[in-house]
């Protein structure tokens, strides 16, 4: 015969959602849980105040093929940043350093700029 499933075990579906994203939120939640004082109902409340706060990151990438040249005389980089560009791409030469097909120059792959925009949304719903 089959065993029975029990049903003192069964949970919201936000908390086995958030049990199955990884080791991080389950420590949270263990934490959470102790905080509250193994309280199964302030520990739902809490835990979904938790979940609906979420932080979003941008990141916006200015990056592209540039050849020494152009790296010294386009955006005025100074030869140890150049120095940098190189040895940094030599350790990936198979993704980060290309010959231009009209001129056999090497060109380098380089980040120019990263920015990143952060947004965080709060939803708090008062008991």
């Amino acid at each position: 015969p089959r065993k029975k499933k029990r049903s003192d075990l069964q949970v919201p579906a936000m908390v086995k959602e958030q049990w199955d994203k990884g080791t991080e939120e389950k420590n949270e939640m263990a934490q959470l849980l102790m905080d509250t004082n193994w309280c199964k109902d302030l520990f739902l409340t809490q835990l979904e105040l938790v979940i609906k706060k979420k932080l979003k990151v941008k990141i916006t990438r200015n990056e592209g093929w540039f050849s020494e040249s152009e790296l010294r005389m386009e955006l005025k980089w100074t030869p140890g940043r150049i120095a940098g560009v190189k040895k940094v791409c030599e350790q990936s030469p198979d993704t980060h350093i290309r010959s231009n097909r009209y001129d056999g120059v090497l060109e380098y792959w380089v980040i120019v700029k990263e920015a990143a925009e952060h947004t965080e949304s709060l939803t708090q719903e008062e008991i």
